[in-house]
């Protein structure tokens, strides 16, 4: 599978399952599994009652962010995908600018 095609199917399944929690009004937590970006967000930073708004302006900068922001209950799976070189996850996260 090419790393467009990879990126693609990773930013549908975000889409979805935002979709999902919003459609039933739950929020969950999620962590923040990309690179530190000066001033913004630290890896790891975790976030239960919505983002900050300094990373939501980033998000809207660099919308793969969002990929990078991932619901606890996936957590291990996100973690090791980008563990893997070539993943959705990887290029992902390779592609954030982090200033």
């Amino acid at each position: 599978m090419s790393e467009e095609k990879k990126e693609e199917t990773v930013q549908k399944e975000t889409k979805r399952k935002a979709a999902a929690r919003q459609e039933t009004g739950k929020t969950e937590t999620v962590m923040y599994i990309g690179p530190t970006i000066r001033n913004v967000v630290t890896t790891g930073t975790l976030y239960n009652n919505g983002l900050p708004e300094s990373l939501r302006k980033e998000a809207e900068k660099q919308p793969v962010i969002r990929n990078l922001i991932v619901p606890v209950s996936e957590l291990a799976a996100a973690q090791k995908e980008l563990a893997v070189p070539g993943s959705a996850l990887a290029v992902i996260y390779g592609k954030v600018v982090t200033k």
